[in-house]
């Protein structure tokens, strides 16, 4: 299975959103019209009126209008970890809840974000990795699983059962593509996370001089 950088996920999503269609996409990135298509389930296509591009022009502006403070960060396995430790603490799961990492969430890059961070971050044992899903009842779970194995490198064998829950509310999440939970199970890593997060804190609270 081939692997894509996270960013490439990123910008086709972001592409089929604005409105471009599935083979320009892949035309401008050089890369599969299938693969694309598996990258972009559930997002609306066709091109938005014109009030719409204009909102998503200014809004485009105000998202890149900092990002380029990232341009100097260099993403060696310090910085993974920082980070990674950073995502944990906010999305993570605590002992007792776990006695290991689990991560869940139901935004596909920032699931791959975590993952990518972890990956990068520590020596593990990617056969340990396990992935859960919770779909809808009215969603295509092969589908689905193939989204997620395709987008986070990990083999549907070490996908658990899924959990499919009933829908509820008139407001369908158009985009939802199910919520995703990472596990591994190892406690020491799960404390090592933690602790990152907790030194971090306590370090930020000391800018500017706060005591």
């Amino acid at each position: 299975m081939q692997r894509y950088p996270a960013h490439f996920v990123s910008q086709a999503r972001r592409l089929a959103s604005d409105g471009l269609p599935n083979w320009k996409i892949a035309k401008k990135l050089n890369i599969s019209r299938a693969q694309i298509s598996t990258w972009c389930i559930g997002l609306s296509k066709g091109p938005p009126s014109s009030v719409i591009r204009t909102h998503q022009k200014r809004r485009r502006l105000l998202l890149n209008s900092e990002n380029n403070i990232l341009n100097t960060v260099n993403f060696d396995e310090n910085n993974a970890k920082i980070f990674c430790g950073i995502l944990y603490g906010c999305e993570g799961s605590k002992y007792p809840a776990n006695n290991g990492v689990a991560l869940a969430n139901a935004d596909p890059e920032l699931i791959l974000c975590f993952l990518t961070l972890f990956r990068k971050a520590f020596t593990i044992d990617r056969t340990k990795l396990r992935v859960h899903l919770q779909i809808h009842s009215n969603q295509n779970y092969e589908q689905l699983l193939t989204y997620w194995s395709d987008l986070l490198s990990v083999s549907k064998s070490q996908f658990y059962k899924p959990t499919i829950t009933e829908p509820h509310g008139r407001k369908h999440r158009e985009k939802y593509l199910g919520t995703c939970t990472i596990k591994y199970f190892d406690y020491k890593l799960q404390l090592k996370l933690i602790g990152i997060f907790e030194k971090f804190m306590r370090k930020s609270t000391l800018v500017g001089g706060v005591a």
